[in-house]
């Protein structure tokens, strides 16, 4: 479809498949660090893709909530409510710096977030990509 498209894609891809990877490692501190490192790289790379789909339809989205509500509008996202938790537990993480992380919020990007990213790339790849 488009050379930014299918760059975003490809960095998306390879930042889910290394959240996908680290997600099966022990649950050591260094590791929670890499998963949750490896999350908001990924989250970020979406929020791009999400972006620029919703510019396709000539509406600009400037705050990552926002886009999230109208990636819902136009059926790229099927519900508003967990990617909005997905994007405050972002921010979260990036509060924590040097703090450890609470169990349930690395819990949460393990087994809620990173297989709705994983299915978001699909889509993508199915639906976007020539």
């Amino acid at each position: 479809m488009n050379r930014e498209l299918n760059n975003l894609y490809n960095e998306f891809h390879t930042s889910v498949e290394s959240l996908r990877v680290s997600r099966g490692l022990s649950k050591i501190t260094s590791d929670k660090e890499m998963v949750l490192n490896g999350f908001v790289r990924s989250f970020d790379v979406f929020l791009k893709i999400i972006k620029f789909l919703i510019k396709q339809h000539k509406v600009n989205c400037e705050y990552p909530a926002n886009c999230i509500k109208q990636a819902v509008k136009f059926g790229l996202l099927a519900k508003e409510k967990i990617y909005l938790e997905m994007l405050e537990d972002k921010y979260k993480i990036i509060q924590l710096k040097d703090k450890r992380c609470p169990e349930e919020l690395f819990n949460r990007v393990q087994v809620m977030y990173i297989p709705l990213l994983a299915n978001f790339l699909k889509k993508v790849g199915d639906n976007y990509l020539v």
